[in-house]
């Protein structure tokens, strides 16, 4: 049997070997799909411009606006001489954020009081008016640690003395990710859309192109049975896997400075589950298509919702309660828990067990499931 095995197995080689417009697409592709995600996909904002509007020439409005410009995620780009040209900034696109600073601004904080600013965040991407504003709010949060420190009023003196205040200094120490970089979160996932998109559309096309070039019949009347087919036919889909999951973390490790910092081998085995489910996938694709084009269009009916839904961009907490019900199914789900723990936190079977466990059980199900298809599909 395993000689047998070992034929088909050779045979996809050879035919794998012979079709080099495969080679970019195995080689190729998941180093621009890393190169991609990991410097143009990212969340990291920097050089936000900022229109400003400031009534208060005092030395602490001046200040606190020096706070944005020497931060690496603001740029000052323009001084508006009112609200409606700072309004017109934003709404014209050149800022992203206006920031308003009244005229009794300084002489408030001189005498204790609060100092009002006012932020115009443009709200029409959602996502970066939010990662701006948290910013912006950081910048302002220093500045009221630095101004409390500084000022030496008579009524800041006064209240502390009739008020006395038990002070403490927040120390915040950033685990895993410490200069939260985007590349750092989004390598992780790019292992796992590389290994579900390849292994899942190789094996799909591979065995549709078998019914297209009418082989599939060929090997119906030999004397071997379905199971020694479709062990000979996952084989080398299942080397490319792990080759690609190799590919991949070498160029993470080579190109973005990110390196595993758990257990490679224990990663590499829970991939192998992974791919299992993944291959069990293209096979029960390749039971309801009849053409390559066909598999195609149908992968990607199938992995586009699985990869939106997986937690890979958008966190699953935030999505709508039925659809987090639907993410309990999908294998993405567990194995970008694993990996992105193994990955960023160093983390053990003892910590991922439960992850493991939930994937060998889906896997092993969509692959019974989708083998047996084939099985009735070759009988």
């Amino acid at each position: 049997m395993i000689r047998q095995v070992l034929n088909i197995a050779k045979k996809e080689f050879i035919l794998l070997r012979r079709d080099r417009k495969m080679y970019p697409i195995l080689f190729i592709a998941p180093i621009v799909q890393l190169i991609l995600f990991g410097y143009a996909a990212t969340f990291d904002v920097k050089n936000v411009p900022v229109a400003v509007y400031s009534n208060d020439n005092g030395s602490i409005a001046r200040r606190y606006l020096e706070m944005f410009t020497a931060s690496e995620n603001f740029v000052i780009t323009q001084n508006a001489s009112n609200i409606n040209e700072l309004e017109k900034a934003i709404i014209s696109g050149p800022a992203k954020l206006g920031v308003v600073i009244p005229s009794d601004f300084s002489k408030n904080i001189r005498r204790g009081k609060t100092g009002a600013v006012q932020f115009l965040v443009d709200g029409a991407d959602s996502n970066t008016g939010i990662i701006v504003l948290n910013y912006a709010k950081a910048i302002t949060q220093a500045f009221n640690e630095e101004t409390a420190t500084t000022l030496n009023s008579w009524k800041r003196r006064a209240m502390h003395l009739l008020f006395p205040r038990i002070a403490f200094d927040p120390r915040i120490r950033v685990l895993y990710n410490p200069e939260l970089r985007s590349a750092d979160f989004m390598l992780p996932g790019v292992v796992v859309i590389v290994l579900f998109v390849t292994t899942t559309i190789l094996t799909a096309m591979s065995i549709v192109k078998e019914k297209e070039l009418g082989t599939m019949e060929q090997i119906i009347v030999t004397p071997l049975k379905p199971a020694e087919v479709i062990a000979g036919k996952l084989l080398p889909f299942i080397i490319i896997g792990f080759l690609e999951l190799g590919i991949v973390l070498s160029a993470g490790a080579t190109i973005f400075n990110v390196s595993v910092k758990g257990s490679v081998p224990l990663l590499f085995c829970l991939s192998g589950i992974f791919i299992l489910t993944t291959l069990g996938l293209g096979i029960f694709i390749s039971t309801i298509t009849h053409t390559q084009q066909q598999s195609m269009t149908m992968a990607f009916f199938i992995i586009v919702p699985m990869v939106l839904l997986s937690g890979f961009i958008y966190p699953i907490k935030n999505m709508p309660e039925a659809i987090q019900y639907l993410t309990f199914v999908i294998p993405l789900r567990y194995f970008l828990v694993i990996i992105r723990g193994i990955f960023l936190k160093g983390a053990g079977i003892g910590v991922l067990w439960d992850e493991a466990l939930i994937l060998l059980i889906i896997g092993l199900f969509i692959i019974s499931v989708s083998i047996l298809r084939f099985n009735k599909r070759l009988a």
